[in-house]
């Protein structure tokens, strides 16, 4: 008995260490007021765009330097900053004039009784605009014992159902035939037909694919692959447009897209119209940090900041709307002073900043949903370029009323700049108290 105590003796002191290590511990919570970097979106090729050939052409009625001096595409521009303006066609047919409807037609054969099912046909169609369509089935046979007859669904791809009819299980002979229209918002949607033993279904569904009406139209700038939504593409109005051109050559379209997704690749289909292609060569000196920011929503204020080595937002080391064109750096020269293109409160952006040729150290891009207006939250992108070269997209990020966004730091080495992780809050910012007493107001 003895020697069966000491041979589990050791067993049960392992046992004892095991359960004293599985007990849990309190964890810290994380700091969800923490702005965190958000990582670049993977770049996406819209170089097709250069060569995109669309029955309407938005016009373009004038391009000018800041001076005012005329230009035309083709020209050599000594400047940067040109501002781009004309008149939004109608928008009544665009896209549709080229068009004819599409059919999906599936067949779902469910064999006999003596071989069990279910058998499925499924589909996938894309309505770039709200629409009426059109869905039509047939549906016979004879319906085993304990089986279904069948199911026809049409959903969206996050699973919302839009219409389902499903014929109940039973015993007999059934004939269903012919349901009507439907109407869909603009998106991609699924078709899905299943039927069981002794079954048959057919199924047609009949729309436009993507390529017109009003609804979800927006004004875009496309720039050597970005894309800038100004507005909402209202037929007739006037829009004018400001550009930071890059070094070197400068290829721009103004664009109507139905459907706007800045996240995803356009699909051809959504470009309802476009500009002439123009073509600028920009023969200024090197920019050695250029962020362009947007947001999707109209009567809002985002804010772009760019905070200098060591300084804090909203105070002298801020370059933002309250602090548009600061000194910094050597004092007899302008080249290591960022500038604030505009202060853009009403919607859409875009806001530039650019640094030409700043001194060494650790900058950082912040992003601050100033105001919503009441018009709610703001999905935001910035392209941010370095040395004329290297060039990332951060976001759509989706922000809230008042939130702060740290997107990324920038390091400053030998005059050559690089992509480089953010400081923290506690760097940027002030306490909360004085954070709030710091943020200059505007008046609208």
């Amino acid at each position: 008995m003895r020697k069966y105590v000491i041979w589990m003796l050791p067993a049960v002191i392992i046992f004892l260490l095991l359960s004293g290590c599985s007990k849990e511990t309190p964890q810290e919570e994380p700091d969800t007021e923490e702005p965190q970097e958000f990582f670049y979106e993977p770049d996406i090729d819209n170089t097709f765009i250069d060569s995109v050939v669309v029955e309407d052409t938005v016009a373009v009625n004038s391009i000018t330097t800041e001076a005012g001096s005329s230009l035309v595409s083709g020209d050599t521009v000594e400047t940067r900053v040109i501002t781009i303006s004309g008149v939004v066609p109608d928008l009544s047919s665009l896209g549709m004039k080229s068009s004819s409807d599409t059919t999906i037609s599936l067949h779902a054969d469910g064999g006999s009784c003596m071989t069990p099912g279910p058998w499925n046909a499924s589909d996938t169609f894309t309505t770039g605009f709200t629409q009426t369509i059109s869905v039509s089935y047939q549906h016979y046979g004879v319906m085993c014992t304990g089986d279904y007859g069948f199911q026809v669904i049409v959903k969206d791809l996050s699973g919302t159902i839009y219409f389902e009819r499903d014929l109940q299980k039973g015993i007999g002979i059934d004939i269903d035939t012919t349901w009507g229209t439907l109407n869909l918002p603009p998106g991609t949607y699924i078709i899905d037909v299943s039927t069981v033993t002794g079954t048959d279904t057919y199924v047609n569904l009949t729309y436009t694919p993507g390529t017109g009406g009003v609804l979800g139209a927006m004004l875009v700038v496309y720039q050597n692959g970005n894309l800038y939504p100004i507005s909402e593409a209202e037929a007739g109005a006037n829009y004018s447009y400001t550009i930071d051109l890059i070094r070197g050559g400068n290829t721009i379209r103004i664009l109507v897209v139905g459907n706007f997704d800045p996240s995803a690749q356009l699909d051809i289909a959504n470009i309802l119209g476009a500009s002439d292609v123009i073509e600028l060569t920009c023969i200024t000196d090197e920019i050695a940090i250029r962020a362009v920011m947007t947001w999707q929503l109209d009567n809002s204020d985002v804010d772009l900041h760019l905070v200098a080595p060591g300084g804090k937002v909203f105070s002298s080391n801020d370059c933002f709307y309250g602090n548009m064109n600061p000194q910094w750096g050597d004092s007899a020269s302008t080249l290591d002073d960022p500038m604030l293109d505009i202060d853009n409160t009403e919607g859409y952006g875009p806001e530039t900043m650019v640094l030409p040729s700043p001194f060494d150290g650790l900058y950082t891009i912040v992003i601050h949903y100033y105001s919503d207006h009441g018009s709610g939250d703001a999905p935001t992108s910035v392209v941010i370029t370095l040395n004329e070269e290297t060039q990332r997209t951060y976001g759509p990020k989706t922000l809230v009323d008042g939130q702060f966004w740290i997107v990324t730091g920038i390091d400053i080495t030998d005059g050559v700049a690089e992509f480089a992780s953010a400081p923290d809050s506690t760097s940027l910012f002030e306490s909360s108290a004085a954070l709030s007493e710091s943020i200059p107001q505007k008046r609208r």
